[in-house]
């Protein structure tokens, strides 16, 4: 039971991160006029780099992936547990 609640807080916070990390990124994004790179949505999250210009990214890779790892482990606990009984 405690690994089913410690695996659904540690995958509620990943989802949290993750949810705002999207919602700041699209809002940003619409407001951008320029950017490099195949989308204005990664590039506002990841960023490019830029040589000789101002880089107007938010550089949030390294949260949105820490937010991924998050999720996906504790769906990962959850599942372990659920199928060990």
């Amino acid at each position: 039971m405690r690994r089913i609640a410690a695996g659904g807080f540690i995958s509620l916070c990943g989802a949290f991160i993750l949810a705002a990390i999207i919602i700041t990124a699209g809002i940003y994004a619409a407001s951008l006029a320029s950017w490099s790179g195949y989308s204005k949505f990664w590039y506002v999250i990841f960023g490019a780099p830029t040589f000789g210009e101002v880089n107007l990214s938010l550089n949030l890779g390294i949260p949105f992936v820490v937010s991924l790892i998050l999720l996906s482990a504790g769906i990962a606990i959850m599942i372990v547990d659920l199928f060990r009984k």
